[in-house]
């Protein structure tokens, strides 16, 4: 052994363990109940889309074709269930499941009024990335953004309008 390798064992390596300030469960997202009659409107409108589609493109199938497999798809995305996810504020970043939101990859976040409940609102750096929305027992809500806070700026925002009309439609 070298005298190189006998002075890197004697180095300690600092604890890059996270350190976690708060941590809780959650649904990943808000799930509304859909009937029967919420699919048949879901279709319907599909159906009017699509014509309006054929009408104003003079006939273009290619359009309309696009469009049933986008709504398609939104139909069937509606009736996905959330995962329950385990939240951790640590000293590295946010902790969503198996996936880690590091500070130095967001700009700020604020808490979002949604009527009957609160979320957060992580707000990234990069421009074309989305936000990312966490949700909380309301009791849990000081704690959470008090942690958050030292080590994030806090915003003041509204919901997003795309945000206010899934709401409304019960996406």
């Amino acid at each position: 052994m070298t005298d190189n390798q006998d002075k890197s064992q004697d180095i300690e390596m600092p604890d890059v363990s996270p350190q976690t300030f708060v941590s809780w469960t959650a649904s990943e997202f808000i799930a509304y109940q859909k009937d029967t009659v919420w699919y048949i409107k879901a279709l319907l409108a599909l159906v009017v889309i699509a014509g309006l589609s054929y009408f104003i493109t003079s006939g273009d199938i290619a359009s309309v074709v696009i469009i049933v497999i986008v709504l398609g798809v939104f139909i069937s995305f509606a009736s996905r269930q959330p995962r329950t996810l385990t939240y951790e504020v640590t000293n590295k970043g946010l902790q969503v499941g198996e996936k880690l939101y590091a500070y130095n990859t967001l700009k700020s976040f604020a808490v979002i009024d949604e009527g009957n409940i609160n979320s957060i609102d992580l707000i990234p750096l990069k421009r074309f990335m989305p936000s990312v929305s966490i949700y909380f027992d309301p009791k849990d809500e000081t704690a959470i953004v008090q942690a958050l806070g030292e080590f994030l700026p806090k915003e003041d925002r509204q919901q997003a309008p795309i945000d206010k009309f899934m709401h409304k439609i019960r996406f």
